[in-house]
C-alpha cells in the first residue's frame, strides 16, 4: 500500500489530508507483516508501461494480497527489476531473500502487447480496470467471488480497459458511468436500483473545472481537492467508513453510534476529488451497504438504516 504524504495544496481543507490518509490506510482487512509473492499472475504489456499482478495467498481468496507493479516499484519489500512480457517471467527482489525469477503457469503464445491473466479474483481486475479507465470505482457491497483468467492484445490503457470490461459483463457485471468520474460496478440483477447522481462538473472561467454542491454540510472551494489514492479502503469495516465520512462532512457522529449493520467497503480515489466528490461517493456506497447518515443540529450526525429515511 503507498505511502501518503502531506502536501501544501490541501491547507484550505477542513480536515487533515495526512490524518485522512493514514486512517484510511489503516482500514486494510488484512495486512500481512511480510507479504512475499507466493505467484506471478498476470503480465499487462503496454506501450508505455508494464506492469504484473503478483498474489499473495491470504486467510481467504477474495483477501489474497494483491501488489500491482511496474518495472522499479517496490512495495510490501518486492521489488521489480525486470519484466520480459515475451517470456512470461518477471525477475524480482524480495527483501531478505535477495533476487528471484517468477514465471506465468503458460508462457506459450503471448500476446506482446496485452494482457494476461491466470485464475485471478475480481479485485485483481477492478484494481485494473479503475486505472486504466481513469475512474474511481464505486463497487456494490455483494459482488460475486468470479476468477478471470485472460489473454488478449491491447496497445494502450484504453483497449486494456476494453478488454476488462468485457470480462467483467459476462460475470453478469453491470458497469454504469456515473458523471467524469466515477464508474459503478454493480450486478446486473441490481443495475435498474442504482441511481447515477454524482456532482456535475462545469467549466470554470480559468479553463479548469469545478464541482457544484449537492451534499449537506459546508462546501469546498475549487483548491480542495483530493489526489488520487489518498483515500483508500481495502475491505473496510462500515463504521470505519462512517467515521472518515463523518470528517469530510466537517460534523461529529451522535453518541448513538452507527447502526448494527455488518459489511465492508472497497474504495479507491483513482482520480482527483473535490470534498463533495469524496462525500458523493462514500455516501452511496454506505446507502448501498445499507447505512445513511442524516444531520443533527449544526454540527452532529446520525447513522440510520437507509430504509429508515
Amino acid at each position: 500500500m503507498k505511502r501518503c504524504e502531506p502536501f501544501n495544496s490541501m491547507k484550505a481543507i477542513a480536515f487533515s489530508a495526512l490524518a485522512l490518509c493514514l486512517a484510511a490506510t489503516a482500514l486494510s482487512a488484512e495486512s500481512p507483516q511480510s507479504a512475499s509473492p507466493q505467484r506471478l499472475a498476470g503480465i499487462v504489456s503496454l506501450a508505455d508501461r508494464p506492469c504484473v499482478v503478483l498474489e499473495a495467498a491470504g486467510r481467504r481468496r477474495s483477501l489474497a494480497k494483491l501488489l500491482i507493479l511496474s518495472e522499479g516499484q517496490r512495495d510490501e519489500g518486492v521489488q521489480v527489476v525486470k519484466i520480459a512480457p515475451d517470456k512470461g517471467s518477471v525477475e524480482l527482489v524480495w527483501e531478505g531473500a535477495g533476487s528471484t525469477t517468477v514465471r506465468l503457469n503458460n508462457a506459450t503464445n503471448l500476446p506482446v502487447p496485452g494482457i494476461v491473466l491466470e485464475d485471478v479474483g475480481l479485485n485483481a481486475v477492478l484494481q485494473l480496470f479503475g486505472p486504466f479507465t481513469n475512474r474511481s470505482l464505486l463497487r456494490w457491497p455483494y459482488l460475486p467471488a468470479s476468477s478471470f483468467s485472460l489473454r488478449a492484445s491491447a496497445k494502450d490503457r484504453a483497449g486494456a480497459a476494453q478488454v476488462l470490461a468485457q470480462a467483467l459483463v459476462a460475470e453478469e457485471l453491470s458497469i454504469i458511468p456515473d458523471g467524469e468520474k466515477f464508474l459503478m460496478i454493480v450486478p446486473k440483477s441490481e443495475a435498474a436500483t442504482v441511481k447515477p447522481h454524482a456532482p456535475p462538473t462545469k467549466a470554470s472561467p480559468g479553463g479548469g473545472t469545478k464541482t457544484q454542491a449537492t451534499s449537506p454540510g459546508p462546501g469546498p472551494t475549487e483548491q480542495e481537492l483530493i489526489p488520487p489514492g489518498m483515500i483508500d479502503f481495502r475491505s473496510a469495516d462500515l463504521s470505519q467508513v462512517v467515521a472518515i465520512y463523518s470528517v469530510l462532512l466537517g460534523r461529529t457522529l451522535d453518541p448513538g453510534g452507527p447502526p448494527n449493520v455488518n459489511g465492508t467497503i472497497s474504495f479507491h480515489t483513482q482520480n482527483r476529488l473535490t470534498k463533495e466528490e469524496a462525500v458523493y461517493a462514500l455516501e452511496t456506497l454506505l446507502e448501498w451497504s445499507g447505512v445513511k447518515l442524516v444531520p443533527v443540529g449544526e454540527d452532529k450526525l446520525k447513522a440510520v438504516r437507509a430504509w429508515e429515511n
